[in-house]
């Protein structure tokens, strides 16, 4: 499977376009890297380099308070790692060290960059609040070595899948959904949030609280009988897939 193909049907670039995939096609560098060796260490200064796997199979790793490691993840063929820093320009908060074999495509810190400045969506992907408040409160319980964090850790589902916490099923509507209806979905559904879905029954969008306060009751001259989802919610939002452990660092 060759980098334009893989990086098509990854987020965030999968909406990109094909100029973006030449460029990062024609820099890329393909390495292979041996089983159980170290890519980069926790704490190590980043290499300038996003990892794309062609072949193999990572797994990300976490120091604990006693001076284990902990595998918080695991990154397969398509999957990319070593990201983060790139936009951070902080030190790894985790390593990766392969499990077999590995093929990686190496695209340089700046073509992403440079990528991520035409495309924001780039740089949001890899800085959103989410991961810096996790990767935050990681820091803060590795960094105190009483019993207490050593409890707190085998408490904190690091080692949970998205599948095991995630509250299911979900409210959805069509783009053409009119506003008042997603309203009482909210109600009826006791949720904060609606799921926008096409007719492929692919993710097009999220209708929130906060986007119906603020694009529509705190408007002026907003006709709520002829508005539809397509028109308040917020394009694109970032998804997982459901097995996805709680914390992926690097």
């Amino acid at each position: 499977m060759g980098l334009i193909k893989q990086l098509r049907d990854t987020e965030p670039f999968n909406r990109l376009p094909d100029e973006i995939f030449t460029e990062f096609s024609q820099a890329a560098t393909l390495k292979k890297i041996p089983a159980h060796v170290y890519i980069f260490n926790q704490h190590d200064q980043p290499t300038d380099f996003l990892y794309v796997i062609k072949t193999g199979l990572v797994e990300i790793v976490a120091l604990t308070p006693g001076g284990g490691e902990m595998v918080v993840d695991y990154r397969k063929e398509g999957s990319f790692f070593g990201g983060t820093p790139i936009f951070t320009n902080e030190p790894y908060t985790a390593g990766a060290r392969t499990v077999r074999e590995t093929e990686c495509y190496l695209i340089p810190r700046e073509l992403l960059l440079q990528a991520a400045t035409r495309y924001p969506r780039i740089s949001e992907y890899f800085t959103q609040a989410i991961y810096s408040r996790i990767r935050k409160l990681y820091s803060e319980m590795v960094s105190d070595h009483t019993q207490q964090t050593m409890t707190r850790m085998e408490a904190y589902p690091f080692k949970k899948r998205l599948s095991e916490i995630m509250s299911t099923s979900v409210e959805t509507c069509r783009p053409s959904t009119p506003v008042r209806e997603i309203a009482k979905q909210f109600t009826r559904g006791d949720v904060g949030a609606v799921m926008v879905g096409t007719d492929t029954n692919q993710v097009a969008g999220i209708v929130t609280e906060h986007d119906l306060v603020t694009k529509v009751l705190a408007r002026d001259n907003v006709d709520i009988q002829q508005m539809t989802a397509a028109e308040v919610m917020t394009p694109d939002p970032l998804t997982m897939s459901t097995d996805t452990f709680l914390v992926c660092p690097a």
